[in-house]
């Protein structure tokens, strides 16, 4: 979930991107602010972007509820119709013709917010999980070591701890 929760992150500061530079574009915020601030959304994403990627060889081997499921589905399918018509990104008259730009940007500084504040949570989750001693991974993966040979050729899940 962790790496679903980046990549919808990443999604939310595409749409930030392309809202700041329809409100530079209109004239309704200042060139130089707008350029700041899409570099700033822009080394974000890739930040989530390579997060999610290393939590995506992480699971629980438990599936998200229904619940979860649809709503990050739904989110996705609003986040990309608002910004597209069919397969082409919307320009940035069309998207102000649809949209309050402002009002947007208001909502998704709230939806940031909260993904800032979950990410935050996230952060010692890894060495938690070290330290539980109920966190396997494949023998392969880890380093070899003379004690694991035997786990590694019979491709067995071993329990990880910091120093694996």
């Amino acid at each position: 979930m962790l790496a679903n929760i980046a990549s919808t992150g990443v999604h939310l500061y595409a749409v930030t991107d392309q809202i700041t530079l329809a409100r530079a574009d209109l004239d309704r915020l200042p060139t130089r602010e707008a350029a700041l601030a899409r570099r700033q959304f822009r080394h974000t994403a890739q930040t989530l972007d390579h997060a999610g990627k290393l939590w995506a060889a992480v699971t629980t081997a438990q599936r998200p509820t229904q619940t979860y499921a649809s709503a990050t589905g739904l989110l996705d399918q609003t986040l990309f119709a608002l910004t597209h018509r069919g397969p082409h990104q919307r320009t940035s008259a069309d998207l102000a013709a649809r949209i309050d730009l402002g009002q947007a940007m208001a909502e998704l500084r709230y939806a940031t917010a909260d993904l800032r504040e979950l990410t935050h949570l996230a952060v010692p989750l890894p060495l938690r999980l070290a330290r539980s001693g109920l966190l396997f991974a494949p023998a392969r993966a880890l380093g070899h070591t003379p004690e694991r040979i035997n786990a590694v050729t019979h491709h067995r899940y071993i329990a990880a701890d910091r120093s694996t």
